[in-house]
């Protein structure tokens, strides 16, 4: 699973697996880039949004386009997201 934010940044859900036998599909959403081909997390381009004005306005703006997208295509799923960098 995997969902689109600005032109390189990317959502991709990790699966949360309960270890006291819970059915329910639970996923985080981790912000990657590929960097060196690799999914990782973008700290400094991270960095850089959350402080400059113009940037962190526009992320906000596609964040509340494409959050409803990941939650209606998946309807059966619940979502932790967090904001905070990892």
């Amino acid at each position: 699973m995997t969902d689109k934010v600005q032109s390189k940044l990317y959502f991709q859900g990790q699966q949360i697996i309960a270890l006291e036998g819970k059915t329910s599909k639970e996923y985080e959403l981790l912000m990657r880039r590929d960097i060196d081909g690799v999914a990782r997390f973008p700290y400094q381009e991270f960095i850089t949004t959350m402080t400059d004005h113009d940037q962190h306005k526009q992320y906000v703006t596609e964040l509340a386009v494409i959050l409803p997208k990941v939650l209606s295509h998946n309807p059966n799923y619940t979502f932790s997201f967090n904001l905070d960098y990892q």
